[in-house]
Formats: C-alpha cells, structure tokens, sequence
C-alpha cells in the first residue's frame, strides 16, 4: 500500500552490537568485522537500502580454563 501521508515506516539506522570472545587484538577483530560488513549479504542488502548500520563489536578476551 502507498502512504501519501508524508510520514515514512522506512528504518533509517540499525545499531548492531556484538561481544565477541577471542585471543586477538583489538586490531585484528577490526579488521574481520571489516571484512564481514564487505561479504555478508544481509549487511550489504541492508545498507543498500540506505540504512545506517552502526556496528560495535567489543573484544571479551578469551581466557583459557
């Protein structure tokens, strides 16, 4: 259905959060979330739709038992 109403039901901005539990730095988890935001198919439909997608991801360092 059309809305002539001026008001928009479209989303403008997702904020994605993720802990993510690892023995890396902080410098390697930026770049495999860059990567990831470049080939996940669900990111790129999302953000070509003109949605602002805000990531953070925070790095929970794995500490061995």
């Amino acid at each position: 259905m059309l809305n002539l109403s001026g008001k928009s039901n479209k989303i403008s901005d997702i904020t994605l959060e993720a802990d993510i539990e690892t023995n890396t730095s902080d410098e390697q988890l930026q770049k495999l979330k860059e990567k990831t935001e470049c080939i996940c198919p669900v990111y790129q439909v999302i953000s070509g739709a003109g949605v602002r997608i805000n990531t953070i991801w925070r790095n929970k360092q794995f500490v061995p038992k």
